[in-house]
């Protein structure tokens, strides 16, 4: 089975270890000029987030106001996004893995170079599969996923009551940690399941201080990993 067309996400994000304020104001030149290379489309926002601090054990509300950078691809399924704490790249459409990864590095390395008090802190790759049926029983999906999958369904017993089935794995590995979630979301919870809907979701991250080659390395690291996974879940697959 393809799954190039059951991909409804694909997110690189980098956190800093503080926010860069002063891209609150502009961007550099050099930083634009590498974004607008893919991304041609600019949209900036001014966000306003409320936060809650706790001090002496009294809570009290803080507005927080930060502008945040979204730039587009022609057709608007690629994004990239800057904001103070952190950058993001997200993709609703497949596309290879090394050319999302290359964009993203490309345009991590001017902003590093722009920015130089910025600190890479924590990196994560997350890719979500969706898998949807206009009918048939939506609890039946023994074509498509292992019965290690599967067969957890047919545990539970009377699913004509369940309203949501969602499974989460955690992985430690040597350098870097998965968080594995599949199951089905059901769009009309708490309404008990009626759409055959089934979501894959995999969220590989490494928490620390990083250069920009040691998360090009991580990414390689974090994509063969999810494929590996993604083989193991999968009757039949391609690395997507």
């Amino acid at each position: 089975m393809s799954l190039e067309n059951k991909i409804a996400e694909i997110i690189i994000r980098v956190d800093l270890l503080q926010p860069v304020a002063t891209i609150n104001k502009a961007l550099t030149k050099a930083v634009k000029e590498k974004i607008k290379q893919k991304f041609p489309v600019a949209d900036q926002q001014l966000i306003s987030q409320q936060s809650v601090i706790i001090t002496d054990g009294q809570p009290s509300s803080e507005v927080i106001n930060f502008t945040e950078w979204n730039f587009y691809n022609t057709e608007r399924t690629r994004m990239m996004k800057i904001i103070p704490q952190a950058l993001i790249a997200t993709s609703s459409e497949h596309i290879s893995f090394e050319s999302f990864k290359s964009d993203f590095i490309m345009i991590l390395r001017s902003f590093l170079k722009s920015f130089k008090e910025s600190q890479p802190a924590r990196l994560g790759l997350r890719y979500i599969y969706r898998f949807e049926e206009l009918e048939g029983d939506p609890f039946d999906w023994k074509e498509h996923f292992s019965p290690s999958i599967t067969n957890s369904i047919d545990f539970i017993g009377q699913s004509v009551n369940l309203s949501r089935w969602i499974q989460v794995l955690e992985f430690s590995f040597n350098d870097f940690n998965v968080r594995y979630q599949y199951g089905m979301p059901n769009p009309d919870y708490p309404a008990p399941i009626r759409r055959k809907l089934f979501v894959l979701d995999f969220d590989a991250y490494y928490m620390g201080l990083q250069s920009v080659d040691e998360i090009e390395a991580n990414l390689n690291k974090f994509y063969e990993k999810i494929q590996e996974m993604l083989k193991r879940t999968m009757l039949h697959s391609e690395r997507v």
